[in-house]
Order: C-alpha cells, then structure tokens, then sequence
C-alpha cells in the first residue's frame, strides 16, 4: 500500500505491522500524529527506548575514542600517518598544510635602466602584474594641462608593446624604450614651443620631425596639420597630436626602412602585407 506524505496526510497502520519504533522527543512534540507503534493512536505517547539511546551514546564513544587514536598516529593497521575512515587524510584541521602560491614575479628591466624609469613603471602598474594597460598607461601620461587621448595611448602600445600577438598592454622591455622616446619628443615639442602655447604651427612642425632625424615631405606635413589641427585654420596643434603625429611618422618611416634593406627609398610589397602596415596607424 502505498503512503502519501503530503500536508495533512496520516501513515497507514499496516505498513508498521511487527515493525517497532521509536521516536526522539523533539520528533514527538513537532509530529505526534506520526508516533508509530503497531496501531496509529495519535494520544499515545512516544516510547521511553532507554536501550536506543544507550546504544546511540555508546556508538559516539567509540568513534570518538578511534578517531582520537588516529590523531595520535595508532591508526588502526593503516601505518603510522595513513588516513582512516572518519578521518581527513590530513589529520587535525591544524596539521593542513598552508595552501601555497607562485609569488607575484617582479617586472624585470634592462641591466643599468634609469631609476626614474622604474618609479614611473611602478606607479602605472596600479593592480601590480608586471604590465601596464592602455588605461594605465593613458592614466600615467595624462595631466590636467596635457591630456592623451585613447587612440594615441593605442599607437604607442601598437609600436612598443613587446607582445606583438597582445598589444593591449606593455610590459618592461617595451616601456623603457616608449620612455625614452617620450621625453624626446617631448624636450623637442618644449623647444619649439618658444611661445609656450603648448601647442606648435606648421614651420614648426616641420623643423621638430626633422630634429629627431626624419624628412617628412611637405604634402605629407600639411595632411597631418589638416588633420589634427585643432584651430580650424591648419595652424596650430596640441602636445597630444604632435606626440600621436611623431608616432605615425616614426611608426611608417620605421616599417618602410625594414622593407627598403638596399636603404634606396623605395621598397616592393604586397598588397597585404601594405594593408597590415598602414591600417594600424588609421584605426588606431
């Protein structure tokens, strides 16, 4: 016969014919109506059972009486340390061994690199994994005066990250290079900026770019002052877009000069391999 236990529901008196139970009292005050003998009798009360409760202490005593005997290196024909049935297989909770983890590796420069290099690195670094993220690295640049913009930070990871599969951060090796170059440009943009605008005209762009040792055609110069002259009148243009202007032509002058070996100023390549030269610096 079957039995249903949901809500209201009362065991059948055949199914605990010959079967004898007994109840635990805290069992016997929340389901009175479930004191089962052999006849359902919901007034009844719950069996004493001194034997069972006996047996249930007695039962705790004795596990308690092995496992403690385990704990004190006896385990019972296991061999000394061996773990036993009823036991963590590393003792007491005090006998774990510490969980262990690689320690964090420290970014490792170039032999004899600038201090300052090293100071600068590690307040970029701000969750301190040995590299730095394009918001890191545009947090570092910025000021309130001069502030970088994403796609400039994204130039300088595109050029100088060591990672060439994973651009989007830079480490240590590719760091102190973008350093370097940076102060460059920077004391270059400082002194042509005679006025100290913090911004540079046309001639002047010309004569920086050469300064640090690259010939720009002027078509090419007047393209970058229509494109990131900030006057509207292909005049004048930031730090920020010189710096990003640098790096274009650095980055281009520096792929076309590994394609043109006989260094003749011309070179031959594909169509792709143009593409994946070019598209880097427009997508930006």
């Amino acid at each position: 016969m079957a039995a249903s236990y949901g809500h209201g529901s009362r065991p059948s008196a055949h199914m605990y014919q010959g079967q004898q139970s007994y109840w635990l009292p805290y069992q016997h005050q929340q389901q009175q109506s479930y004191n089962c003998l052999n006849s359902y009798n919901p007034r009844a009360p719950a069996p004493a059972a001194p034997e069972f409760y006996q047996t249930v202490a007695a039962a705790a005593a004795a596990a308690a009486a092995f496992n403690g005997q385990q704990q004190r290196g006896g385990g019972g024909g296991g061999g000394g340390g061996s773990s036993s049935y009823g036991q963590s297989p590393f003792g007491s909770r005090s006998a774990r061994p510490p969980q262990m983890y690689p320690p964090p590796q420290r970014p490792l420069f170039p032999p004899d690199t600038d201090p300052e290099i090293v100071t600068e690195f590690s307040r970029a670094d701000m969750n301190q994994n040995g590299t730095i993220e394009a918001a890191e690295l545009k947090w570092m640049l910025s000021s309130q005066d001069n502030p970088f913009s994403h796609r400039t930070v994204r130039l300088m990871l595109h050029l100088f990250a060591e990672n060439r599969a994973d651009t989007s951060r830079i480490g240590p090796l590719g760091f102190v290079p973008l350093w370097k170059e940076l102060k460059q440009w920077q004391s270059t943009f400082e002194e042509f900026d005679t006025d100290q605008s913090k911004s540079i005209e046309l001639k002047e762009l010309e004569e920086a770019i050469k300064s640090i040792g690259y010939c720009v055609p002027d078509p090419v110069l007047q393209l970058l002052m229509s494109k990131y002259d900030f006057t509207g009148q292909n005049r004048s243009i930031s730090y920020d877009s010189f710096i990003e202007c640098g790096l274009i032509v650095k980055g281009l002058s520096d792929k076309f000069k590994e394609l043109d070996g006989r260094d003749s100023g011309f070179a031959t390549l594909s169509y792709e391999n143009f593409m994946l030269t070019v598209l880097p610096f427009i997508v930006a």
